[in-house]
């Protein structure tokens, strides 16, 4: 068997002495089944692709980024056809997200485990090759203490959890790229935290209620942040995209039949709920999402609501131009909806019915609503989401002022991809926080389905009521994550597909 020790340029892979070295056969092109032969005698076999696919990233000699999927890992005398079309794998376990890496070994084992499987075999690659750029990224700042924990998210760097997925996008960046992270500690971050990130060079933003500050700097300037006193953890700002497969519905479905597309009030038995007096009268319900456009009728700002408050977050510009002393939120704005999702979501929850004469209403119209455009982040390049930078500063500012506007309920209809629950994650720590403050959180179960165990993350958490999507006719729409037997599973479905 092989294993990935480190990670290298297609066209030329490099080696560290006593490792051996692995020759491209063919370079890698778009669609192309491409082979490294080792010198030892092992073959690695990969598909690329020019499209997003799990895996580990190269970039090409020409600047392209080439999306490597490893599929398995065997000895050269055994033959096997890849599959026709590139599998995904599980997202957040396997880092969906990966950047460009710039190096790649390969080594024989000796004595080791036969892995075959392409979950676990991933796993076990990716183990080995964070645990060697942690080497690499911290050697000139620290006096190293690496531990590598078990589950492959984290290496332990002089007693600061360090997120693997850092480690992955750090390795890949030049020495003048500009990076983005987030820095855990033990409290909120205060003013002498911020002048300690400041005084290595980094941007920082701390959080008023989390115990984590954003920070924006060259990866040299981030990895020292496992020197400064009270840090506790270092975490990717990881994309997190939206969860919807209607909000444009087909207007030649909705010309035929009106009843073809609906708000799912009657399945979840709202209906009857308003019937005894219960609208939501008095409750304010904080949606993070792409933002609400409040001008829409059906949600527009009015004495009786719904929209109350919509929020601008501004984290993430203000890590790309820093200004002294400057506000992170922008409120009462009349729209902060680039996308359309999050007006769709705040129809579903309070809508009116305005537009439509009343024919479609939300399943709370007698509520409030907040809509925080943390779904938008100006720090990803080529994907329309949010990042861990702005869904955190939305999560905070629920913490700053739920007193002053009721809320009650937290809605969240996205998600980082099926991965298991993370106790460590800067997520997992915000929603603790907003359930001890009383405050109920739903989070979407995914969109990974129609497999088992398929659920994402932060819908995995103990803590929310996890949403599993259902059709019209009955059932689990076929896209909808699932749950697996005798573990976690959604806690409830509610309409998800034919919503307008």
């Amino acid at each position: 068997m092989i294993r990935v020790r480190r990670h290298a340029h297609p066209a030329s892979l490099g080696h560290l002495p006593g490792e051996f070295q692995g020759t491209v056969r063919k370079f890698p092109e778009e669609g192309s089944q491409s082979r490294i032969d080792l010198q030892p005698g092992f073959l690695l076999r990969a598909r690329f692709s020019g499209g997003h696919l799990p895996g580990l990233t190269f970039l090409s000699s020409l600047g392209r980024q080439w999306f490597l999927t490893l599929h398995e890992l065997l000895p050269r005398s055994k033959k096997r056809t890849l599959p026709s079309k590139a599998q995904p794998l599980p997202t957040e376990e396997l880092f969906h997200s990966l950047p460009s890496c710039n190096l790649l070994t390969v080594v024989p084992l000796s004595n080791s485990l036969s892995y075959t499987a392409s979950r676990r075999t991933m796993k076990r690659v990716l183990v080995f090759s964070v645990v060697l750029a942690s080497v690499i990224l911290f050697a000139s700042i620290t006096t190293l203490n690496v531990v590598l924990g078990d589950d492959a998210r984290y290496t332990t760097v002089k007693g600061v959890l360090v997120d693997n997925r850092w480690l992955m996008s750090a390795g890949a960046a030049s020495a003048d790229d500009r990076l983005y992270a987030v820095v855990g500690y033990d409290h909120p971050p205060t003013a002498a935290d911020v002048s300690a990130l400041s005084a290595v060079g980094l941007t920082a933003i701390p959080y008023a209620n989390l115990p984590y500050a954003a920070v924006g700097g060259t990866r040299d300037q981030i990895s020292a942040v496992v020197n400064l006193a009270g840090v506790q953890s270092l975490h990717a700002n990881r994309v997190f995209q939206a969860l919807s497969h209607d909000a444009n519905p087909d207007p030649s479905v909705l010309f035929r039949d009106t009843n073809a597309y609906g708000t799912g009030v009657s399945s979840v038995l709202a209906d009857r709920a308003w019937a005894l007096g219960d609208t939501g009268q008095g409750i304010t319900v904080a949606e993070i999402d792409t933002g609400i456009d409040a001008s829409n009728p059906s949600v527009a700002p009015s004495p009786l609501g719904p929209v109350i408050n919509n929020v601008q977050v501004l984290s993430d510009e203000l890590l790309l131009y820093p200004q002294h002393d400057a506000n992170v939120y922008l409120e009462d704005q009349v729209s902060t909806d680039n996308f359309g999702h999050g007006t769709h979501v705040a129809g579903s929850v309070v809508g009116s019915g305005l537009a439509s004469g009343g024919f479609y209403v939300g399943v709370a119209p007698g509520a409030h609503i907040i809509g925080l455009d943390g779904l938008q982040c100006t720090l990803i390049s080529d994907v329309l989401g949010g990042c861990l930078v702005t869904i955190l500063s939305s999560f905070d500012w629920v913490l700053s002022n739920h007193d002053q506007y009721n809320i009650r309920v937290e809605t969240n209809s996205w998600g980082g991809g099926a991965a298991p629950f993370d106790p460590n994650d800067p997520i997992s720590i915000a929603v603790h926080q907003v359930v001890q403050a009383g405050i109920v959180v739903l989070f979407a179960a995914g969109n990974s389905g129609p497999a088992a165990d398929t659920m994402s993350a932060e819908s995995r958490n103990p803590e929310v009521i996890a949403v599993a999507a259902g059709q019209p006719s009955g059932g689990l729409v076929e896209f909808s994550s699932r749950g697996i037997s005798g573990g976690v599973s959604p806690t409830i479905a509610a309409p998800g597909h034919l919503i307008i």
